[in-house]
C-alpha cells in the first residue's frame, strides 16, 4: 500500500512571500508619489492644554458669534492643531442675504437665524488657533471637564458623510459638512458655516432645504474659512486598496501555509440548516432596525446568534471543534489574528500610533471587553462557526467565504437603509467594499486555520485599536 503523499508548502510559501514582497514595494511607491490622494488622516481628539477667556467675538460676512466666560480647548489631528472646540454662554446670529431670507422665513417663518450656543467647533490650523487665543486674551487653565465635553462634540463629528471607516481607522475622504465651522445650539442642534470661494450655511434640522448658498465674501478666508482637503485620487486610492487586500490574503496564506484546511463535515439536515441561515440574518436585519443603537443591543443580538448557534450544533451533533472552538494550532491561530489584525490597522492609518487615547482604567476595561465579545468572539461563533461552515458544504471554501461576508456586510447595511440614514457615495464604499474587505480576510483566515481564535483575534483587534490608538 502506497503512503499518502504530503503536500510540500515549501513553493506556495515562497510564492506568497514574494508576492507580499512585491506588492508591498508597489503600494509604497504609489502612497509616496501621492499621498493627498488617499485622504488625510483625521482621528481627531482635544488637547489637554485648557485656554480660558471673558469675551470673544468672531464676525464674518454673515456670521456673528458673542461668548462669554468661555474655554478655548485645541483640536489635534495626526500630532498637528486641526481646530479648536469652543465652550461658554453666549449666542450667534446669521445675518442672510435677500434670496436666503426668503427660502429661510419659507422654512421658519422668521428672516434671521440666531440661537443661544452650547459648543463650537471651528476648523483652524496652528497660525489660526493662536490668533484667536490673542484675540480672546485667553490665558492657559486646569478645566478637565472642558477636556470631555470637547471629546463629545467631536464624537458627534464622527457621522460626517465624507467620512470612510477603512480596517477600524476613520479617514477624510471628501469634503464633509462636518468640516465646516459647527454650531451647536438650543433651538437648531447643529448649524455648519463657512465662508471660502462660496459661503455655505447648512441646517440640518429644516430637512432637504435647510441648505443655503450666501454671496461670497470679496475676500476669502478669516476664521470661518474650510481648509483646503486634498482631493481623493479614485485610482490611485482604489489601487492601493486591492494591493493591500492581496497582500493581506497572501500574509494569511504565508502564516498558515502547513495547515490543512480541508475539513470534514458532519452530518446536518439541510432544511434545518437552511431554515436557520434563513432566520437568523432576519433576526439581526430587525433587531438592529428596532432596537436603539447601543452596545446593549450589539450584545444582545450576538449572545442570541452565538447562543442559536451553538444550540443548533449541539442538536445536530456537531462536536464544538467543528464550530472552531479547539485548541488545535492555537499559539499559530492567534499569532497570525494578531499580526494580521495590527497590520490592517496600521495599514489603514499609514502612520504608527503617536500614543494613547485618554481613556481611564474603567473605560479601558469596558472598551476591551466590547471589543473581544461583541466584535470577535460572539460574532465569529455566528458567522464563521455556523454560517461560513454550512455555506461551505454546498458552494466551497471561497464562495462561502465571501458569501459570508457579504451577509454580514448586509446585516449591518440594511437597518441603516431602512432607518432613512442619507448613503453618500463614501458610505456605499464603506458598506459595499471596506467593510466585506474585513470580513472576507477574517473568513479567508478562519478557513485557513479552521479555528476562531484566529478570526476573533482579527475582528477584536479592528474594534479596539482604533479606540485605545492615537494617530
Amino acid at each position: 500500500m502506497s503512503r499518502p503523499r504530503r503536500h510540500n508548502p515549501m513553493p506556495l510559501l515562497v510564492w506568497s512571500s514574494l508576492s507580499i514582497l512585491t506588492l508591498g514595494m508597489i503600494a509604497l511607491i504609489l502612497i509616496s508619489f501621492s499621498p493627498p490622494s488617499l485622504g488625510l488622516l483625521f482621528e481627531e481628539y482635544p488637547d489637554n492644554r485648557v485656554h480660558g477667556f471673558e469675551t470673544l467675538q468672531l464676525a464674518g460676512k454673515y456670521l456673528r458669534l458673542d461668548i462669554t466666560g468661555g474655554r478655548i480647548i485645541p483640536v489635534l489631528r495626526a500630532g498637528q492643531v486641526g481646530g479648536a472646540v469652543i465652550l461658554g454662554r453666549g449666542s450667534y446670529r446669521v445675518e442672510l442675504p435677500p434670496e436666503a431670507a426668503v427660502q429661510f422665513t419659507a422654512l421658519t417663518g422668521l428672516d434671521v437665524l440666531e440661537d443661544g450656543i452650547r459648543a463650537v467647533y471651528l476648523p483652524l490650523d496652528y497660525q489660526g488657533l493662536q490668533d484667536l487665543k490673542a484675540m480672546a486674551g485667553a490665558q492657559a487653565i486646569e478645566d478637565p471637564a472642558a477636556v470631555e465635553t470637547a471629546r463629545a462634540v467631536l464624537a458627534r463629528n464622527r457621522d460626517d458623510p465624507g467620512l470612510l471607516r477603512i480596517f477600524g481607522v476613520v479617514r477624510r475622504f471628501a469634503a464633509g459638512p462636518k468640516s465646516l465651522t459647527r454650531i451647536e445650539g438650543y433651538g437648531y442642534p447643529e448649524v455648519y458655516y463657512s465662508e471660502g470661494v462660496r459661503v455655505e450655511l447648512v441646517v440640518p434640522s429644516l430637512g432637504p432645504g435647510g441648505r443655503f448658498q450666501l454671496d461670497p465674501p470679496e475676500q476669502p478666508g478669516g476664521f470661518f474659512a474650510t481648509p483646503a482637503t486634498p482631493p481623493l485620487s479614485w485610482p490611485v486610492a482604489a489601487g492601493v486598496f486591492a494591493i493591500g487586500i492581496s497582500l493581506l490574503l497572501a500574509a494569511v496564506f504565508a502564516l498558515t501555509a502547513e495547515l490543512d484546511p480541508a475539513p470534514t463535515h458532519p452530518p446536518a439536515s439541510r432544511g434545518a440548516l437552511l431554515v436557520l441561515l434563513a432566520s437568523l440574518p432576519l433576526l439581526e436585519v430587525g433587531g438592529r432596525s428596532l432596537l436603539p443603537p447601543t452596545v446593549w443591543t450589539e450584545l444582545g443580538i450576538y449572545l442570541v446568534l452565538a447562543g442559536a448557534s451553538l444550540r443548533f450544533a449541539r442538536s445536530a451533533g456537531w462536536p464544538l471543534s467543528y464550530l472552531g472552538l479547539h485548541g488545535r494550532h492555537f499559539p499559530r491561530a492567534l499569532l497570525a489574528g494578531l499580526i494580521l489584525g495590527t497590520a490592517m490597522v496600521l495599514g489603514a492609518a499609514l502612520a504608527m500610533p503617536r500614543g494613547f487615547q485618554a481613556l481611564g482604567f474603567t473605560r479601558f476595561l469596558c472598551v476591551s471587553a466590547g471589543a473581544v465579545f461583541i466584535g470577535g468572539v460572539l460574532p465569529e461563533i455566528y458567522y464563521r462557526g455556523l454560517v461560513q461552515n454550512a455555506l461551505e458544504r454546498y458552494t466551497g471554501g471561497g464562495a462561502a467565504v465571501l458569501i459570508t461576508a457579504y451577509i454580514a456586510a448586509t446585516s449591518r447595511a440594511v437597518p441603516l437603509l431602512l432607518a432613512g440614514v442619507p448613503f453618500s457615495a463614501i458610505r456605499w464604499i464603506e458598506v459595499a467594499v471596506t467593510t466585506p474587505a474585513a470580513l472576507l480576510i477574517a473568513g479567508y483566515l478562519y478557513h485557513r486555520t479552521r479555528s476562531l481564535a484566529a478570526s476573533a483575534t482579527l475582528q477584536g483587534l479592528l474594534a479596539l485599536l482604533p479606540q485605545i490608538l492615537r494617530f
